[in-house]
């Protein structure tokens, strides 16, 4: 069975033995949790096509506190991601904090608000501008989890096997 959980929830699932695997990004929150990195992915402003900064091909970080921004919330890995890549640079205070990627995506698409997304999910939708961003540009990295001292199962090491090499990596 495939379920959807914020990264630490699948961790604590992956340590009590309720998972397998795990895919969420690197490095993990627990010490009894391994991960093997399978790609880097870049943070990309996702605005409205018909939004005047649409047409862009990036923007500064700095840029970004000028906008009003729809953002996952503290429960997922990515915000706290974006939140440590920007520190120092700029604070950004979203006008929504939102549970989901596709949830995000629908708000840039009304032009009220743009969203700070992974690339692979702004680039495959259209009527949304992928803007990428720079001074940082704020990267992730997507990973197999498994349990550290736990034996591997068989079903877990396929499931792994085919996702790996869907994105040109054999674990």
């Amino acid at each position: 069975m495939i379920e959807e959980h914020p990264a630490a929830v699948i961790e604590d699932k992956l340590a009590q033995g309720a998972l397998d695997l795990g895919i969420a990004f690197a490095p993990p929150g627990r010490a009894d949790i391994r991960a093997e990195p399978v790609f880097d992915e870049e943070l990309v402003l996702a605005l409205k096509a018909g939004h005047p900064d649409a047409r862009r091909k990036t923007i500064q970080a700095k840029q970004l506190a000028a906008l009003p921004l729809a953002m996952l919330s503290e429960r997922f890995a990515t915000r706290h991601l974006i939140d440590r890549a920007f520190a120092g640079v700029v604070k950004i205070a979203p006008a929504l904090e939102l549970a989901s990627v596709e949830a995000l995506i629908n708000i840039a698409r009304t032009g009220r608000f743009g969203a700070i997304l992974p690339a692979r999910a702004a680039q495959g939708y259209a009527g949304i501008a992928a803007i990428r961003i720079l001074r940082p540009t704020p990267k992730r990295t997507a990973a197999l989890l498994w349990p550290a001292q736990r034996q591997r199962g068989a079903a877990a090491v396929n499931f792994a096997r085919m996702f790996a090499n869907a994105f040109g990596k054999t674990p």
